[in-house]
């Protein structure tokens, strides 16, 4: 039997073409370690920009980390509202990588240097 995989990407991709939609997808794995105190720090850093619906999805740490959003420019728009580059951030507990692909799959927008390996 022949086995199919496919990364997070993938789906995305995916996702976007099925349902021609645009996505922010945003990730922390560095949060997940932190302990309450700086947990509570960084959220009420986040409160303070963040929309909060946003800042809820934020706290699942990692279990919702993607929003749809119809309009690519909006995407854009919220997601360089919501989650700033590594240098604006306090530290590495603070940022969320962020990407925004279009309703094609395609990167339009990301805080960091480069986008993810697509492979």
């Amino acid at each position: 039997m022949a086995v199919t995989s496919l990364n997070i990407w993938d789906t995305i991709e995916a996702y976007c073409k099925t349902n021609n939609t645009s996505l922010i997808y945003f990730v922390n794995d560095k949060i997940k370690t932190a302990d309450d105190a700086k947990k509570t720090a960084v959220w009420t850093w986040y409160s303070s920009f963040a929309d909060a619906d946003v800042l809820t999805l934020m706290q699942t740490l990692g279990d919702w980390d993607i929003i749809a959003v119809t309009n690519e420019d909006q995407a854009i728009a919220n997601a360089t509202a919501w989650f700033p580059r590594k240098e604006d951030c306090p530290d590495d507990f603070h940022h969320w990588e962020c990407h925004v692909m279009d309703k094609t799959g395609d990167f339009v927008w990301k805080n960091v240097d480069s986008p993810p390996s697509n492979a």
